[in-house]
């Protein structure tokens, strides 16, 4: 699960970036995606081609979004590329309900394959 949150008086943050797998592919139903008057106020996701990952966009107003996905059983890391604002600072991500910070806005972790 990827998920993007911002203060409510943070006024519009725009979260995006890339998700990848190694070993497996990836897969998510990424249709249910807030819709927005102006393209710049919109969230997307769009799926790679090998069926390996998905870059993403959510413009986020105060609030929560997010994308949830599985991968396959051989999936081996997953490969996260993180920017708020553009910004690729790693203290403006969280990682797990600890909150840790990784050492860069790109980062690999583990696959947790679904059973």
């Amino acid at each position: 699960t990827l998920r993007t949150t911002s203060k409510k008086d943070a006024g519009r943050v725009v979260f995006s970036g890339s998700v990848r797998v190694t070993g497996d592919k990836l897969f998510g139903d990424f249709r249910a995606l807030e819709k927005a008057k102006n393209a710049k106020d919109a969230d997307w996701v769009v799926n790679h081609p090998d069926g390996k990952g998905f870059d993403f966009r959510f413009a986020t107003f105060g609030g929560t979004d997010g994308a949830t996905f599985k991968v396959g059983p051989k999936a081996e890391t997953l490969t996260f590329k993180l920017l708020v604002n553009g910004d690729d600072d790693p203290k403006k991500v969280l990682i797990g309900k600890k909150g840790v910070h990784p050492k860069k806005a790109e980062f690999m972790l583990a696959a947790e394959p679904t059973k």
